[in-house]
């Protein structure tokens, strides 16, 4: 009887999991130009809600000619940083744990080249502050 009900308890937190992971939302396609040589510029177009307690945030690239990769971060409306540099790269997600965003606020994203990038290149991305 316990390993029925063992078993029973993992098979819900894996779909429970997989439910979570699949409905993740991602902004719409992105794109920005921010300047060279580490320059960045905000994204206040779009913005995606925080809607768990997950200190994940994730970009995806979806075009991106940079050499050196960019990156991405969330910023609330004040522009005020919500979470650490996530690397930008075509076709690739990129997650980190530095999400300090609060559950039901809508957040924005910051772009920057990398610091050796001589190139202002469009970027096309997408975001998600989970």
């Amino acid at each position: 009887m316990k390993k029925i009900l063992r078993r029973l308890i993992i098979s819900i937190i894996c779909i429970v999991s997989v439910t979570i992971s699949v409905s993740a939302i991602y902004s719409s396609t992105l794109t920005a130009q921010p300047p060279a040589w580490g320059g960045s510029i905000d994204v206040m177009s779009t913005y995606v809600t925080k809607t768990t307690n997950s200190a994940s945030i994730s970009f995806y690239g979806v075009k991106e000619n940079n050499a050196l990769n960019p990156s991405g971060k969330i910023i609330n409306s004040n522009g005020e940083s919500r979470s650490d540099w996530v690397t930008i790269s075509q076709g690739q997600t990129f997650t980190n744990q530095s999400n300090g965003g609060a559950i039901n606020f809508n957040y924005y994203s910051r772009i920057k080249t990398n610091l050796l990038e001589p190139n202002s290149n469009v970027i096309q991305y997408q975001y998600n502050p989970y």
